[in-house]
């Protein structure tokens, strides 16, 4: 019979290893992840030879590998060689023994080649399909670099997965708007700025003084960027100047450096300015 059922009770043993791994699987995804626990595999040299990894939880392929918290593992580094550098990896390793239907995870080093180059490559690793019955299969957690005896640095290669918690948080400030206003010493009919959850920025100016024309022929600074809203590098846009009742308009640059806006005069007559412009707050990465 193909149509199993594995949450229920049938007065048998049949709960296995390959039904929880195929629902982590299904779940969490298909693919190798660090689960945001513990000390998330935190690693710490201990000295030239030996580097403690620390709690954390990890799902490879559905299968739910795991040092306990309050615990920790250590994993040796063979001795580097004066002049020559290494990468090492250290991985987790998942492996099953066909003849007895056991599987088993430990961390492993896999030591590089040395090499008279700093630029060195990481060893090959193994890249199995735990799903699809492979007997082995090899999450690199870290790169180890020696210069020498030494170890120089211990690299993470791993991202820690979102809880639902996180994504949901994430959800609820999708569409929410944060405000504020440009710091200026002049009259403002609108001045509004206004930033996105992902950090997109919207500056709407509409400036009514009379210093706009006295200003003509040179950059001026019209005033500062609030910090959280600034750019994350210069940017450079255009807006437009005239006289009182939208009289003899003409368009002006401006642009926005190191957190103020700077204005180009253009028409000596000009008592109104209306800037809008949009632009990726500083830190902000915009998928």
């Amino acid at each position: 019979m193909a149509v199993e059922i594995i949450t229920g009770h049938t007065g048998k043993e049949h709960v296995t290893a390959e039904a929880a791994g195929a629902l982590h699987a299904g779940v969490i995804g298909t693919g190798k992840y660090v689960l945001a626990g513990g000390n998330q595999f935190a690693a710490e040299i201990v000295s030239n030879n030996l580097i403690k990894i620390k709690s954390g939880e990890l799902v490879n392929q559905g299968r739910h590998m795991r040092i306990p918290v309050n615990s920790y593992e250590e994993v040796t580094i063979q001795n580097g060689t004066q002049k020559m550098y290494r990468s090492d990896l250290i991985v987790m390793r998942y492996k099953k023994d066909t003849s007895l239907q056991v599987e088993s995870a430990e961390l492993v080093v896999i030591k590089g080649k040395a090499s008279s180059s700093i630029q060195t490559s990481v060893p090959s690793y193994v890249n199995g399909n735990i799903l699809s019955g492979a007997t082995q299969d090899d999450f690199p957690l870290y790169r180890v670099s020696l210069s020498g005896l030494t170890i120089t640095s211990v690299t993470k290669l791993f991202s820690v997965s979102p809880t639902i918690e996180m994504l949901s948080k994430r959800m609820d400030d999708i569409g929410k708007v944060s405000t504020a206003k440009l710091l200026t010493e002049f009259q403002c009919e609108t001045n509004m700025i206004t930033k996105t959850a992902d950090g997109m920025v919207s500056l709407s100016v509409y400036m009514h003084t009379g210093a706009i024309g006295g200003n003509a022929g040179t950059w001026w600074t019209a005033g500062t960027i609030p910090e959280g809203y600034r750019p994350n590098s210069i940017v450079y846009g255009t807006g437009m100047v005239c006289g009182d009742g939208w009289l003899n308009a003409v368009p002006t640059a401006f642009m926005i450096s190191n957190g103020l806006l700077y204005l180009y005069g253009q028409n000596s007559a000009a008592t109104m300015l209306v800037i809008n412009m949009t632009y990726v707050a500083m830190g902000s990465v915009v998928a």
